[in-house]
């Protein structure tokens, strides 16, 4: 934040902020935060509190149902160690168990920074802010200093609330003594003690402070171009992506099509950035992020797990460029081979409330681009996670196709699967269906994954680390040098129970991300720029370690063994003893996870239509519902006087029987000032961005669900080779009442049926297909049409295709999002 002219000058009512006197805190004025949406106190912390809740490991896991039988964790050991085959040069060394901490090789770019005067300037510059830390915390009261010199508050009304919003793009105008109780002043609906903080206090401390770094050490010249990425600070909206690193020569005779040596100090230089960056914290702060830590003895295999998936990733971009040299034809350089990085997840991960540009998943892309298309490799992020209302437990099912891993070549699915969701949470049994089919299925996919409700971190952990398995572990404290730990302490702020919605700063004193966006690490619930930035970098991290182990085994002649199999790993969510009950659809995915059949199917093994999907350039799920005219199922229809739930013109272009939503969708407003991008010279504390910048990727397909008279015959037709193991169900949207319900399954008003070919060139009808084997259907977030189909229905839906009806009342019609196929 810049800006010039004889601004007021303000004095700092503390002591130890006296030598702050005289800084232009015009510069700090508070321009456009409208983010503190000011839903008051209450809201906060419930919001606060519902991003800290997380799984727990009691070894005992109870179902979520009350008909369904308690889940156990079995005794958990690590079951997969990999089985190596020698290639070229000697076989991979085997991962171990319980072989204690991990310790990364020395970095000789951090060693020339690291001295004993940068150690002893950055431990000066942690007590200076602890101890403004601290003098801002027993100086101020819930919102005003207890002495108060300067104007700290908005004016208030009678009730104690802000007379008006506008107020909040402002400076603050009233004494604290002159408005609300002593106990409650400055109102305690209005979270502004962190807008009056940061522009008076802490940020002109924080610039002083990080003028200093940069003047006494800044960053080496040889480390910057990690860290600029492409990045132009004269202009953010003129940013654009790094062009690749240099990898060296692009062939030789090795398994590497790229320098090995130079490669790997691209990959240092990295690291030796975050340190800086960090001022030698980097590894306390970022490897929090992610579990297992270095500290725990499932690191090691972990990593390896990871390296020998980028190593995969690497010898595919060899044999591509091998095939170009055989045909004659010139290599084209970046892109000739693709790792795919898919991502589900809930508002936050969608960047909700920030420009698209500083959400942590583009964040990653950006950083870890230029250094994979340097060996040969181009870097997408396809992000299809969702901005509020949709259940994370049908997105989980269905990451196969919102994802796009279906059209990527040569079945080659996702190399990678990240799942974070503060907020919106599934359930453990969901987690570790997607966790057996990603990690042990065709297509080996790396799975991370947040804690969901009633899962064992560490449980998971000892079981699939081995595999692969990360937890991320967000909520996490900031390293103690930064200040005063207390209750859950994370930033700057050492009480939490203060507003922080809209608080810039991270411990650090940074004034801007990397990328000259906002230092903001909360806008409110979701996350702001600082805190997508941190998480990328964990992830980054985690990356770079184990591209540089992959290189060093692809270049010692060793390639990676063969992914694990589903009887490698046993799984964790058993149930006790055999349902002896109408079994949930959970009940039958966890069943599913025991099955090597089934779990070798992979994250591809389930296909969804309908619902939601983002990935960046697709077209959305596919439909599925057709009109019930020229179904197997139209004669049955018209004998029971039923009419098409599916109208014949439901997808002409402009009808209205589809919402559809674009996969590119504007930018949503973290701050209450219009448009983000209106005005970029005016954009204030954040950076300019243009409005491609800050376009959200957030598409789905829903049904304007209509209400015919009668009974209606919802159809629908399930493509040849989408059906695995026989089943099909329907997914609602989150939150929603009207899901089926046993009575009118039972009773009639909700009939389920399907065809198959019939081998004669026709379909055969199975009618009420439910009552074939019973399930329960209250209160789920999926409900199975088809639980089961015998081998020869199964074999005709799997080569032919299925047809698929639900007949059903008016009064008894239910919403859907997904359509799965299985």
């Amino acid at each position: 934040s810049s800006g010039g002219g004889a601004g007021r000058r303000a004095r700092m009512p503390l002591d130890v902020l006296a030598t702050q006197a005289d800084i232009d805190v015009s510069r700090w004025r508070i321009y456009k935060w409208g983010a503190l949406f000011l839903a008051g106190l209450i809201a906060l912390v419930a919001a606060y509190h519902l991003g800290l809740v997380g799984g727990y490991a009691s070894n005992v896991i109870s179902d979520p149902y009350d008909d369904a039988q308690p889940l156990v964790n079995t005794p958990i050991e690590p079951t997969y160690r990999p089985t190596n085959r020698p290639t070229n040069g000697q076989p991979t060394p085997l991962p171990t168990f319980g072989n204690g901490s991990w310790v990364s090789e020395p970095n000789p770019f951090v060693s020339k920074f690291n001295t004993t005067e940068w150690m002893d300037f950055v431990e000066n510059q942690w007590e200076s802010r602890a101890k403004n830390a601290i003098a801002i915390n027993e100086n101020y009261g819930s919102y005003c200093p207890k002495e108060p010199a300067i104007a700290m508050c908005p004016e208030l009304d009678g009730e104690g609330n802000i007379q008006n919003n506008k107020q909040l793009l402002e400076q603050p105008r009233v004494n604290c003594n002159n408005t609300g109780s002593e106990e409650d002043r400055c109102g305690s609906h209005g979270p502004w003690l962190n807008k009056t903080i940061w522009p008076l206090i802490r940020g002109p401390f924080c610039a002083m402070q990080d003028a200093e770094r940069k003047k006494q050490f800044p960053l080496p010249a040889e480390l910057a171009p990690y860290s600029e990425l492409g990045y132009d600070r004269a202009d953010p909206t003129k940013s654009k992506d790094a062009a690749p690193f240099d990898g060296g020569s692009f062939w030789d005779d090795g398994l590497l099509p790229f320098d090995p040596t130079k490669m790997k100090e691209h990959f240092l230089k990295f690291e030796a950035m975050l340190e800086h960056y960090y001022e030698g914290l980097a590894r306390s702060l970022l490897e929090k992020q992610l579990a297992p830590t270095p500290e725990d003895p499932l690191f090691a295999p972990m990593l390896k797990a990871h390296a020998d998936q980028i190593a995969r990733v690497l010898l595919r971009a060899k044999e591509k460029r091998r095939v170009l040299i055989e045909r004659k034809e010139k290599f084209a350089g970046e892109g000739d081979s693709t790792m795919v990085i898919g991502v589900l997840g809930d508002s936050v991960t969608s960047g909700t409330d920030n420009c698209y540009y500083d959400a942590w998943p583009e964040t990653l892309r950006r950083q870890l681009a230029p250094l994979f298309a340097a060996m040969g490799v181009k870097l997408e992020v396809r992000n299809a996670a969702k901005n509020g209302g949709w259940n994370l437990a049908s997105q989980l099912l269905c990451a196969n196709d919102m994802l796009g891993a279906s059209d990527r070549p040569n079945d080659e699915g996702l190399d990678f699967l990240f799942v974070t969701n503060p907020f919106v949470k599934a359930q453990a049994v969901d987690a570790e269906h997607v966790i057996r089919r990603a990690l042990l299925g065709k297509s080996h996919t790396v799975v991370s994954i947040t804690v969901q409700d009633k899962m064992s971190q560490q449980a998971m952990l000892t079981r699939y680390a081995a595999a692969g398995l990360t937890v991320a572990t967000p909520w996490q404290e900031a390293p103690q040098q930064l200040g005063i730990p207390e209750n859950g302490y994370k930033y700057w702020f050492p009480n939490q129970q203060k507003a922080f919605w809209g608080m810039p700063g991270n411990g650090f004193c940074h004034l801007t991300t990397r990328a000259g966006s906002s230092a903001v690490v909360n806008r409110n619930w979701h996350w702001g720029p600082m805190m997508h930035q941190t998480y990328a970098d964990a992830y980054a991290l985690l990356f770079s370690r184990a591209t540089r182990q992959a290189i060093d085994e692809l270049s010692s002649g060793r390639t990676p063994p063969e992914p694990p199999k589903p009887g490698d790993v046993d799984q964790v969510l058993m149930i006790d003893n055999k349902i002896d009950h109408p079994p949930t659809w959970k009940d039958l995915i966890l069943l599913d996870m025991g099955s090597k059949e089934v779990v070798s199917g992979g994250i591809s093994g389930v296909r969804c239509a309908i619902g939601s999907a983002n990935e960046p350039g697709s077209t959305l799920l596919p439909h599925w519902l057709h009109p019930a005219e020229g179904s197997p199922f139209e004669d049955t229809m018209n004998a029971r006087n039923g009419v098409s739930f599916i109208p014949s013109d439901h997808d002409a272009e402009g009808g209205k029987f589809y919402k559809v939503q674009s996969p590119i969708s504007p930018p949503n407003n973290a701050v209450d000032v219009g448009d983000w991008v209106s005005d970029p010279k005016e954009f204030s504390p954040e950076a300019p961005r243009t409005a491609e910048q800050c376009m959200h990727v957030d598409g789905s397909t829903m049904v304007n669900m209509p209400s015919p008279d009668g009974v209606s015959w919802l159809v629908w037709k399930i493509p040849e080779g989408a059906v695995s193991i026989g089943r099909v169900m329907m997914c609602h949207p989150r939150g929603r009442s009207t899901k089926v319900l046993a009575d009118d399954a039972f009773e009639g008003n909700v009939r389920f049926h399907y065809a198959v070919p019939d081998g004669k060139g026709g379909w055969k009808v199975i009618e009420d297909v439910h009552k074939q084997n019973p399930i329960s259907f209250v209160g789920q977030e999926c409900t199975p049409v088809i639980v089961e189909m015998n081998d020869a229905d199964l074999k005709a839906a799997s080569k032919g295709g299925l047809w698929v009806a639900v007949e059903w009342k008016q009064e008894a019609i239910f919403d859907f999002d997904y359509l799965v196929a299985m």
